[in-house]
């Protein structure tokens, strides 16, 4: 494959394990860019590994810092964890520079490096490919974090995260086939996440039928996702189709025909 700043590579050496991330090809490649990289002027660039969730970011961190190889060929190794759950004082690290000149800061981190922040000095990227994503199964009305295909956008954008003030290179440790079965953009959070908060506040503002209004969002949601936020309010007595007297709790008075369309009729046969 192509060698040159933010250019992927496809790092299908060995087979990925089931968990689809295979730590000891990582280490490998790590090992092989600080060999590589050995006696070149400078301090050594830093490397920021997109892993899918805080557990893999932990098994990774311990992977490298296990690896003795590892750390004789880089000369030491400042391998830094970085995700939403770590005090700000600890994601502040990955902006410094290695407490020694010769050592190379490692992040580990989750899409939260994808364009929230910028290491300047990163010369490497090595994508997983994976993202933990909100998703709401609409059958069982719960939400679920799930791991699942980063998108070719954000893939696109990790790359860019290597290379920023010099030459930098992606290592995408994910096959071409496996870029192409990637969905070309993120889907958008309202069609990922329960919208009971979302359709409740359109009725109170009286922005109109939560289906219609939402229908010109730039993404809008599935018709299911909103009747199964509607009948969620109705069920908790937040929406209360028409006005009743003796109704409590947090009463929207909707009307019918505010609510949804395939409301009306019902009510009107009954």
């Amino acid at each position: 494959a192509a060698a040159g700043p933010n250019r992927g590579r496809d790092a299908g050496l060995a087979p990925e394990p089931k968990d689809g991330i295979n730590y000891g090809l990582v280490v490998d490649l790590v090992r092989g860019i600080c060999r590589a990289e050995r006696g070149a002027p400078g301090a050594p660039g830093a490397i920021i590994i997109f892993c899918p969730g805080q557990a893999e970011i932990s098994r990774m961190v311990t992977a490298l810092c296990g690896n003795d190889e590892v750390g004789r060929d880089s000369n030491k190794l400042w391998v830094l964890p970085l995700h939403a759950s770590l005090p700000p004082q600890e994601q502040r690290r990955v902006f410094a520079r290695p407490p020694g000149e010769a050592m190379r800061k490692i992040v580990v981190s989750t899409n939260i490096a994808e364009t929230s922040i910028t290491i300047d000095d990163a010369t490497h990227v090595i994508d997983l490919g994976r993202v933990r994503e909100i998703r709401y199964e609409t059958g069982a009305r719960v939400s679920m974090l799930k791991e699942v295909l980063t998108s070719q956008a954000a893939a696109q954008q990790r790359a860019g995260r290597a290379g920023r003030v010099r030459a930098g290179t992606a290592w995408r440790m994910y096959t071409e086939d496996t870029f192409d079965d990637m969905p070309a953009h993120t889907a958008a959070e309202m069609l990922r996440t329960p919208l009971d908060e979302l359709v409740l506040q359109v009725l109170l503002l009286e922005l109109g039928q939560p289906r219609r209004f939402l229908r010109s969002a730039l993404q809008p949601p599935p018709k299911r996702m909103v009747d199964a936020a509607v009948e969620n309010l109705m069920a908790i007595g937040a929406v209360v189709v028409g006005r009743r007297e003796g109704d409590g709790g947090v009463v929207v008075d909707a009307g019918v025909e505010d609510v949804d369309d395939d409301m009306v009729g019902e009510e009107e046969a009954e």
